[in-house]
């Protein structure tokens, strides 16, 4: 995906909560104006009065949002990853707002919070 315009993460230690939380709603907010194109056509069509075809729009949307938000997710150092992975296990807050953006149903097939001494990816 590129670059990121996020600050500077430390690349061999774990990151705290804040930091995790900071990165993670960084990457929503870059996946956010890389699907926004399809949030404002969904506002469009819904003012003109199209409500169905705007919640269509707006699924649409929210699924790129959510892809993009797979890739920069991927896009993490392993230390990054190693800290969200952390966080994910620890903290039921952030598990769930992560896999909102992450897409709920793909989270479940990606990520593993049954055994508690190993969450990973599949």
């Amino acid at each position: 995906m590129g670059s990121r315009n996020t600050a500077p993460i430390r690349t061999n230690t774990m990151l705290t909560y804040n930091e995790t939380y900071n990165l993670t709603q960084s990457l929503n907010k870059k996946a956010f104006n890389l699907a926004y194109n399809t949030w404002m056509q969904a506002e469009e069509v819904e003012h003109e009065g199209a409500d169905e075809e705007a919640e269509e729009i707006r699924d649409k949307a929210s699924t790129e949002q959510a892809g993009h938000f797979r890739d920069l997710y991927r896009d993490l150092n392993k230390y990054e990853q190693q800290s969200v992975l952390h966080w994910l296990k620890e903290n039921e807050d952030f598990r769930e707002e992560f896999s909102v953006w992450f897409d709920e149903d793909k989270f479940a097939d990606q990520f593993d919070f049954e055994d508690p001494l190993m969450p990973g990816l599949h």
